[in-house]
């Protein structure tokens, strides 16, 4: 996909709802966490349909961890933070 949205609709419907995964822990950037813990939840959350009929296999169980800012100038870490911000703010 092109953007965290499409990452996560492609988890839930080619991954989780077909092997009926209910329990996910996500893992990403301490940055990124924010956004992408409002993302899941709201994503998780919606009703499935499938030919009309609710395909929605069941509630999820969501745990989420980060990974440092490893890697990242001071610069690189407050460009990919405001990012972060106007996307959630957008959303």
């Amino acid at each position: 996909s092109f953007d965290t949205i499409g990452d996560i609709f492609y988890v839930r419907t080619v991954f989780t709802e077909p092997r009926k995964l209910c329990k996910l822990l996500i893992i990403t950037s301490e940055f990124h966490m924010e956004r992408t813990r409002l993302l899941f939840e709201w994503i998780m959350r919606l009703p499935l349909y499938k030919h009309g009929k609710l395909a929605s296999f069941c509630s999820y169980s969501l745990q989420f961890m980060t990974t440092e800012n490893v890697e990242l100038s001071n610069e690189m870490l407050q460009s990919r933070a405001l990012k972060e911000k106007q996307a959630i703010q957008a959303f």
